[in-house]
């Protein structure tokens, strides 16, 4: 099992121009991230579209700032993927520098949020996940599977996960057919189909945000977080071998 890409986010309530705070973000993140480009949206727009966006040196994360949120997102190659300490670490440090910037520029964050991908190449991806958590193992033919568990820590936060299979596939050659529309690509054309096993894991605290709106994250809290996550990967790293 690898962990293959995360995505941090803090949600704090509707600013209404975010570029306002782009020499502050270009200034507290440059030792990690390209300077922000100024994304030209309409203030009228979705809020939710990015405003503010910048790659890191190492191409491996971006930045996005919308009118609500702020997400950093991040993809682990090979020297990274199998090694949650580095990970975590590596997601740490960047994650509590933006906190620090978007606090510097008076936007309280509500709640905020982990989330990260993990994945192993299966054939038997979903016998391994039905064996693991199905009792009356007598459903027989099943293609797809995908199961999600949600718990509440602390009164104060969620963890969430999700098992799946899912597939990857190579197409080749088929380009002079004309527009691609991939609903209406057959598995037939693929020139290779891998199957994978796909463990989604998520902590936030957004039970305290719906049970107080005037809830803010902590430095603290986000912590707390890094470490629920940090012992959950452990677990999920070793739960099919």
């Amino acid at each position: 099992m690898e962990i293959k890409n995360s995505t941090i986010t803090f949600w704090f309530q509707k600013q209404p121009n975010p570029k306002n705070f782009v020499d502050t973000f270009n200034n507290n993140l440059k030792d990690y991230f390209f300077e922000f480009n100024i994304i030209g949206v309409p203030a009228n727009i979705d809020p939710t579209i990015p405003r503010l966006t910048a790659v890191s040196s190492s191409n491996h994360s971006n930045i996005e700032i919308s009118m609500i949120n702020a997400q950093l997102k991040t993809n682990f190659d090979n020297n990274y993927s199998k090694d949650i300490k580095m990970c975590i670490n590596y997601l740490k440090e960047r994650a509590l520098k933006l906190y620090d910037t978007l606090k510097e520029c008076n936007i309280n964050i509500i709640y905020s949020a982990i989330f990260i991908n993990l994945e192993e190449k299966e054939t038997n991806a979903v016998e391994k996940i039905k064996n693991q958590f199905l009792k009356k193992n007598d459903l027989d033919k099943i293609d797809e599977i995908g199961i999600r568990f949600s718990q509440v820590i602390d009164n104060k936060f969620y963890g969430n996960i999700s098992f799946n299979n899912s597939k990857q596939i190579k197409i080749e050659n088929i380009c002079n057919k004309g527009e691609i529309i991939f609903p209406l690509i057959s598995l037939n054309d693929a020139s290779e189909i891998e199957n994978f096993l796909s463990v989604s894991v998520e902590f936030n605290d957004k039970f305290a945000f719906n049970s107080n709106s005037n809830n803010n994250t902590k430095k603290e809290d986000l912590l707390k977080l890094f470490n629920l996550m940090s012992i959950k990967l452990e677990e999920e790293m070793k739960r099919f071998k």
